[in-house]
Parts: structure tokens; C-alpha cells; sequence
């Protein structure tokens, strides 16, 4: 293979021009966003927690897990974002990004998986009541199955060495 025809990828590798220029406003904004979203899904887990006993419907345990997914994905991608809003993260090492990005892979898949969970589940209760009966009767297996899907994507990918660097 020829050295130049790797030319255009190792140009992705580059840092952009003017990225200095914007960085603060930027990583403020999207810290700002972050930290919201954060915010309201520890609200929203701690009014889960206290209406528990009151709560009759059978997704909550399903939207418990789509909650703590959010979390999972949103800490991530913070634990990065603010050091890097203020410096150019040159303390990060490979690694350390490396293990960033699984957390938020793993956060973003089961998060996905679980709104499927979540739908499948829906549409069941309408039109087929046995799967429905199946997914009431067993509903912590149900929920696990998300993050099962989760896991095994985010340790397949890590193990054929793709990852992320840099998306956070």
C-alpha cells in the first residue's frame, strides 16, 4: 500500500484550524446542556425512587434503566468536556480516552436498546398479551437484555481495537 494514499485519513487526524477560538464558548454551551440533562435525570430518579410504592405501571422499572443509561452516557462525556473546555487535554492519555468512550458507548447502546425494550413492550400490551404476560412475568430479564446488547457491543467493538477517541 502506498504511504500517500493514507494522505486523506491522517488529515481527519489533524487539529482544525481556529478550534482555539471558539472552544470556551462552545464546551460552556455544551457543558451547560450536559449538566442539565444530568440534573433532570437525577430528579427524575429521585421522584422514581419516592413514588416506588406508589407506582403501578409496568414500565417503571423499564424507564429506571433508560434513566440510569442517560446518566451513564451524559458522565462520560462530561468527565472529558469540562477539562478539555478550558485546556487543550493534553494530560488525557490514549487509554484514559479509550476507557471514556466505552462508558459512553455502553451508555448510548443500552439507552437505545432500552427505548426498543420499551416500545416492544408498548406495543405487546395491544397486540400480542401473551408476549406481554412473558415480559410482566419477567421483567428484570426483559430490562437486562438492553444492557446485555449494550455490553456485548461496546466489548466487541473494544476488542477488534474500535473505539472512540475523540467523539466525546
Amino acid at each position: 500500500m502506498d504511504y500517500n494514499s493514507l494522505k486523506s485519513v491522517r488529515d481527519c487526524f489533524v487539529k482544525a484550524e481556529g478550534v482555539d477560538s471558539y472552544r470556551l464558548a462552545h464546551g460552556l454551551i455544551l457543558s451547560a446542556a450536559t449538566g442539565i440533562g444530568i440534573i433532570s435525570c437525577l430528579l427524575l430518579l429521585a421522584v422514581f425512587y419516592i413514588c416506588r410504592a406508589q407506582t403501578r405501571f409496568s414500565t417503571f422499572k423499564l424507564f429506571l434503566s433508560l434513566n440510569i443509561a442517560a446518566i451513564v452516557y451524559h458522565v462520560a462525556g462530561c468527565i472529558v468536556m469540562l477539562p478539555c473546555t478550558f485546556t487543550d487535554c493534553q494530560f488525557y492519555s490514549d487509554n484514559v480516552i479509550v476507557s471514556l468512550a466505552w462508558l459512553d458507548t455502553l451508555g448510548y447502546y443500552s439507552s437505545m436498546f432500552t427505548n426498543f425494550l420499551i416500545a416492544v413492550e408498548r406495543i405487546s400490551m395491544f397486540h400480542c398479551t401473551k408476549l406481554h404476560q412473558w415480559i410482566e412475568d419477567r421483567r428484570l430479564l426483559y430490562i437486562s437484555i438492553a444492557w446485555m446488547i449494550g455490553c456485548a457491543i461496546t466489548v466487541g467493538t473494544t476488542s477488534m481495537k474500535c473505539f472512540k477517541r475523540s467523539a466525546l
